[in-house]
């Protein structure tokens, strides 16, 4: 299923209510949509996608072969606060993303 897809599925599914839903896959950077907007972290030494489409809000992000994607309806900047402080990602620190 493409991100786009992804997209319109929760448009219908979720409407206004608030949500947030994580989905990983193997995949590579080359999945984030071209208009992604692109930050780096350096501490974390990863790179972050984040992209919206009709008020859904999604941060990307790689972890070696495996793509890490948090959606939600909160807003775009919260979001990706909430994933570069989330926890599971400290242990790669020290090592090249």
């Amino acid at each position: 299923m493409s991100v786009s897809a992804l997209f319109f599925s929760f448009s219908l599914a979720w409407g206004y209510r608030p949500f947030i839903a994580t989905f990983t896959f193997l995949g590579t950077e080359e999945d984030a949509p071209k208009n992604a907007t692109v930050s780096f972290e350096p501490e974390k030494r990863m790179t972050f996608y984040t992209f919206s489409r009709d008020g859904i809000h999604a941060v990307l992000h790689r972890e070696d072969s495996v793509i890490c994607m948090l959606v939600s309806n909160m807003p775009p900047e919260e979001l990706l606060s909430l994933v570069k402080s989330s926890s599971p990602h400290n242990h790669r620190q020290g090592r090249a993303a």
